[in-house]
């Protein structure tokens, strides 16, 4: 399925929550509330991908991020809306919908994220290993990642170094106090839950 549409990507996510609550019902997505940012070129200042709107209880999204990224970041901002406040939730309830989901581009994005996340703990303990590992990729994973570079490239300005710190502060003030770095803690959280469920669930 071609990713051509905010549109499309709004009704992956309502989807892959609507399949998954099947057999895990603690996920249903009651009442769906998308929204394509308003602010996409503030974002692409700022370094967000997207955001949940405590005010208006919406999920938005940045529509300028490379599209296979969006299906993961879609699941990441509803599971805000469902009751997954930090961090380290959202992202392990966006990759529960997304390994669910029968939709190749929410598997697809799914899988990358979790990729991302992965190899850059790797490389902090072993970065020969990280390196090696992703001289394995498929040629479309590579061709794909060098795109995520070339959009981070982009985003990067004297501003955004600063409203990371900011937000970084903001997430330890709200009790999550690795910061930013709760992101990442959904790789050990993926490691937990293999040893748990067995290796078919990742």
């Amino acid at each position: 399925q071609a990713l051509k549409s905010n549109k499309t990507i709004h009704q992956l996510g309502i989807l892959s929550y609507k399949e998954t609550s099947k057999t895990l019902s603690f996920l249903q997505y009651h009442i769906p509330s998308i929204k394509t940012s308003l602010y996409t070129h503030v974002g692409h200042f700022f370094g967000f991908t997207g955001y949940y709107n405590p005010i208006s209880g919406e999920a938005q999204l940045k529509s300028t991020v490379p599209r296979f990224l969006q299906p993961f970041i879609m699941n990441h901002e509803i599971a805000h809306q469902v009751g997954y406040a930090k961090e380290n939730e959202a992202n392990f309830v966006a990759y529960i919908t997304g390994r669910r989901s029968t939709q190749p581009p929410v598997q697809y994005a799914t899988y990358f994220e979790a990729y991302l996340y992965a190899i850059r703990d790797l490389g902090r303990r072993d970065s020969v290993a990280a390196k090696l590992l992703h001289t394995t990729l498929h040629p479309q994973v590579q061709k794909d990642l060098l795109e995520l570079m070339d959009y981070l490239k982009k985003s990067d300005n004297v501003v955004e170094p600063y409203i990371s710190k900011f937000y970084d502060q903001f997430l330890k003030l709200n009790k999550q106090p690795k910061g930013t770095r709760t992101y990442n803690e959904v790789v050990a959280w993926l490691i937990a839950y293999m040893k748990k469920e067995g290796s078919a669930a990742i």
